[in-house]
């Protein structure tokens, strides 16, 4: 079994397994579903940053021979980079200490107090929410996170 690309209207439609052997024998027989399942050559794909990048397939076809897969990168767009949790996924993106850190933090500090308040009341956190931005910068402010940590925690 090899992997096929099926040509509709002369572009790639989908992929199929299909035994070499049968593609064959169409070829033989004179049979047209020879040039509907064309054989795929694949090309190095090329190293991104999938954080930051999406690698995006590109197809040329040659008629009756072979579908030619090639790739490109392109930049996120911010709905792709945009990341959801649940306030127990968001919370645990923590360290152990970080969250002592939070609690203690909170005993005293308001805006802490109403990071926090919110992160447990929300439905989801969304990582590009200005509240959930301000939070966590905040949290990097007072020295409970690292400038690398806050990318980290907003899933950058």
């Amino acid at each position: 079994m090899s992997e096929h690309a099926h040509i509709v209207a002369g572009q790639v439609a989908g992929l199929v397994d299909l035994d070499p052997a049968i593609r064959s024998g169409w070829i033989a027989a004179g049979n047209p579903k020879a040039a509907l399942y064309l054989p795929v050559i694949d090309t190095p794909k090329p190293t991104y940053d999938a954080s930051r990048e999406a690698l995006v397939v590109v197809w040329s076809v040659w008629p009756n021979v072979e579908a030619i897969r090639t790739w490109s990168v392109r930049p996120l767009t911010d709905d792709e980079k945009r990341k959801t949790w649940t306030t127990l996924d968001f919370l645990g993106r923590f360290t152990t200490v970080e969250m002592a850190q939070i609690e203690t933090a909170r005993e005293h500090d308001q805006i802490v107090q109403s990071f926090y308040r919110a992160a447990l009341a929300a439905q989801e956190v969304v990582s590009d929410d200005p509240r959930t931005v301000a939070g966590v910068n905040y949290l990097s402010a007072i020295g409970i996170l690292t400038l690398a940590r806050v990318d980290e925690v907003l899933g950058r």
